[in-house]
């Protein structure tokens, strides 16, 4: 059990750590706390994405899902059109520079770990994808809202 305290102890600080040079190295302008998942999500569901439908996968209020939309739309990052079959629905969809803005963080993302899956060897390359896929597993299992 003293082991496995000394593990947690060893992941937090590195954990924590990586939060901070995260944070301090980011030199792109920020848009605010849960834009960058709007932005995925749309880029990776299409064109026709209801409001509440992010509120729901993202597990926040409708306010904040207005205010969220209403920064990306003065951001001209999204467009919001109504539904010709009920016009009581509001579609949310990327812009063209939304788009631009999500392949750029995509391409950096990819970048990233090109550099470092360039600098671990192969054995670790594959450990390191077990111990996600297992991560992932645990968080699935645990319902942690990382």
């Amino acid at each position: 059990m003293e082991t496995n305290y000394k593990y947690v102890e060893q992941i937090i600080e590195h954990i924590n750590h990586l939060k901070i040079q995260r944070r301090t190295a980011d030199t792109q302008p920020k848009t605010g706390r849960g834009t960058g998942f709007v932005l995925s999500y749309l880029y990776n569901n299409g064109d026709k994405v209801i409001p509440s439908e992010l509120g729901k996968i993202m597990n926040v209020t409708t306010p904040r899902v207005t205010a969220i939309l209403n920064k990306l739309e003065a951001k001209k990052l999204i467009v919001r059109a109504i539904s010709p079959e009920d016009r009581r629905n509001v579609f949310v969809m990327l812009s063209d520079q939304g788009k631009e803005v999500v392949e750029e963080k995509i391409a950096k993302q990819q970048q990233n770990i090109q550099t470092l899956v360039e600098r671990l060897d192969e054995n670790d390359v594959e450990s390191f994808i077990r111990v996600l896929n297992e991560l992932e597993t645990v968080i699935d299992e645990q319902g942690w809202g990382l």
